[in-house]
């Protein structure tokens, strides 16, 4: 995305599996442990989805 400066950010969107309920992360969503803060981080190629996986349903 680019700023009203023309300066390119990144938005991270963060998931809630919950209720599977999608928001634009913010410093409040970040501390919420529901969520999971950056969703492009499951695409990572360092992440062990099976830990994700079991991290996750605690909150479910």
């Amino acid at each position: 995305m680019l700023t009203k400066d023309f300066k390119e950010v990144q938005i991270q969107i963060a998931f809630r599996p919950a209720d599977a309920k999608f928001e634009v992360a913010d410093a409040a969503i970040q501390r919420d442990p529901e969520y999971i803060f950056n969703t492009s981080q499951l695409w990572s190629d360092s992440i062990d989805i099976f830990e994700f996986v079991d991290h996750t349903k605690r909150y479910l």
